[in-house]
């Protein structure tokens, strides 16, 4: 039991030797290729919107009379190309 401890320990504070400029340099390996790579030139259209087509609807009956109605309207868009 005391072995594996100590070996534990040493595997340990030889990775945690490594030097820090390996991290440094991976990382710049990885930014020419994220600098190469150039970022789409997406950008949302201006929009308006509005309401349109409105007509009443009837959500209540008593028999065939509309006793209570709501106004329902579409909604429409003009979009900037």
């Amino acid at each position: 039991m005391r072995i594996s401890i100590v070996t534990a320990l040493a595997v340990a504070a030889f990775l945690g030797a490594a030097p820090p400029a390996t991290a440094a340099d991976q990382l710049a390996l990885l930014r020419p290729a994220a600098k190469m790579t150039p970022w789409p030139d997406v950008r949302p259209a201006a929009c308006r919107f509005w309401q349109c087509n409105c007509r009443p609807d009837c959500v209540i009956y008593e028999g065939e009379r509309c006793v209570r109605s709501v106004q329902t309207c579409d909604v429409c868009s003009k979009c900037d190309d």
